[in-house]
């Protein structure tokens, strides 16, 4: 886009006329001999298909829809029709077409939602475009002028982001379509190619009306409506999803090898333990249930400092304002936990060592107790020295156990008589060293939580520690085979949604 753009307006400077196709070809043949492994790159092939599919297949598809239209509306008003439905639909549907062969291809796998999808977001893109080019040049000059121009860029992002994730979360938005080979690939476009090469010069020589547009008072005046009355909808519609709904929600990210959660209260204080092992990810996920203009957090805790737990958190206190932190009476000599270390000092949050016994309650009445650690750990390990916690409001529980084994959870089990939980967070991502019967017949929780990243090195869960699961009759839910897992009660009813699609509810004990 960029060697095409600049060609065009070096044409423009020297006077001389541009023609599409002729730019088109000749930046992928100067991109392929800079580099000719490019052919070989996806991204390549699906934008080069894209704009082959602009410039080849959407003009007889516009010139046809005219036809069409004719028959339909009358002479008068076909150049208008055909300017709304080129600009709505053709101009989607025709690099849709072109792509779909090559996704097909690459993943195996076809999405009936997509051209529905690309449909509800095209409108907002030369917005995102546009004043994200101008937050850029403006932050470069003054960092407050960026962040303005940022804010405003992210309200079309958002909706970008929440269609896409609707549309993902039908039955049917991605089907497996394991079968298509090179000989499918090859046959499609040659039969694409044949198709537009036999309709291109049709109606050419006998049909002088110019390209479909939109009228020019739609480009103006009505555009700026739509856009100004969609954009205060759209903050509308921001500020109400995001308003405290006087539930609490436990929001088990999506974070992969690690752990990370998200509480939020009913009345919006907000509390993260832990920070997974990947700050971007981290940042992602919590934007994914945090209002992008709120930049605090009550409360942060890191159960232990292990790179999958707290690898997250240092860019944390650099972005959000955290009032309190609250970790373990253990060190580490890592790097990371020396970063730790100077985030938290520079802070100037309220620092607490977690120990057992210490409870808080939120201002909206969540009590969080600290079950351990005690007086003694005897275990040498980070993993032992983990924060567990139990948050309760009303009949519902959670016991979030960080990375304890089976020799603390024996412990915890004797200290603790009452250990029941309605939900369970997975200790030590399903280790076979930990998820003890002592523990799991102590808790007898309705559903267990187990944060873990795909395919991960340790082998976690172990099959094992997932049959005493199944022994217990314990349902478990993994963020590795269903994303994001978000608990949300009312003291009395449990909530989950995975995906971002809510699974069910139940009465608790």
């Amino acid at each position: 886009a960029a060697l095409m753009g600049g060609l065009s307006v070096v044409a423009l400077r020297l006077g001389r006329q541009t023609e599409a196709r002729t730019l088109l070809v000749f930046v992928a043949v100067l991109m392929t001999a800079i580099n000719p492994h490019v052919l070989g790159d996806i991204g390549f092939q699906l934008s080069f298909a894209a704009t082959a599919g602009l410039i080849w297949l959407a003009p007889p598809m516009e010139r046809a829809a005219r036809r069409w239209l004719s028959a339909l509306v009358g002479p008068q008003q076909v150049h208008r029709a055909t300017g709304l439905l080129s600009e709505a639909l053709l101009i989607t549907l025709a690099a849709q077409i072109t792509t779909t062969p090559l996704i097909l291809y690459h993943f195996g796998r076809l999405s009936p939602v997509s051209l529905l999808a690309n449909l509800l977001i095209m409108p907002v893109q030369p917005p995102i475009m546009i004043i994200g080019g101008l937050a850029t040049i403006a932050g470069l000059i003054w960092l407050p002028a960026g962040q303005l121009l940022g804010w405003l860029a992210w309200l079309p992002l958002a909706w970008t982001v929440a269609v896409v994730d609707w549309m993902s979360a039908l039955p049917f938005a991605s089907l497996g379509i394991p079968q298509f080979g090179l000989v499918w690939l090859v046959a499609f476009y040659a039969g694409l190619a044949f198709l537009v090469w036999r309709f291109t010069g049709v109606g050419s020589t006998d049909d002088p009306e110019p390209s479909p547009t939109v009228p020019a008072h739609l480009r103006a005046s009505t555009r700026l409506m739509l856009g100004v009355g969609g954009m205060a909808a759209l903050v509308v519609w921001l500020a109400v999803s995001t308003l405290p709904d006087g539930r609490l929600h436990v929001a088990f990210l999506d974070v992969g090898q690690g752990d990370a959660i998200l509480i939020t209260t009913p009345r919006g204080h907000q509390i993260l333990i832990d920070g997974g092992p990947s700050p971007a990810t981290l940042l992602w996920q919590m934007n994914r249930h945090i209002p992008f203009w709120d930049r605090s957090l009550d409360i942060v805790i890191n159960t232990h400092p292990e790179a999958d737990h707290l690898a997250g958190l240092p860019v944390v206190l650099e972005r959000y304002r955290v009032d309190q932190v609250i970790l373990p009476n253990v060190e580490a000599r890592s790097s990371l936990y020396g970063a730790w270390e100077q985030a938290v000092s520079a802070e100037g949050a309220i620092v607490t060592q977690a120990h057992a016994g210490i409870q808080l309650t939120t201002p909206d009445g969540i009590a969080i107790e600290v079950l351990h650690p005690g007086d003694v750990v005897s275990s040498s390990t980070l993993n032992n020295h983990s924060v567990v916690t139990r948050l309760t409001m009303g009949q519902v529980s959670f016991l979030l156990t960080g990375d304890i084994e089976a020799d603390v959870e024996r412990r915890l089990v004797a200290a603790h008589p009452q250990l029941a939980a309605t939900v369970l967070k997975v200790p030590h991502h399903g280790s076979d060293t930990s998820s003890s019967p002592a523990l799991l017949q102590a808790a007898s929780p309705q559903l267990a939580i187990l944060s873990v990243g795909a395919d991960n090195h340790f082998g976690h869960p172990s099959p094992a520690a997932v049959q005493r699961y199944a022994d217990y009759g314990i349902p478990l839910l993994r963020t590795d085979q269903v994303g994001t897992i978000e608990c949300i009660t009312d003291g009395e009813l449990l909530w989950v949604r995975t995906g971002h699609r809510r699974q069910g509810r139940g009465s608790v004990r």
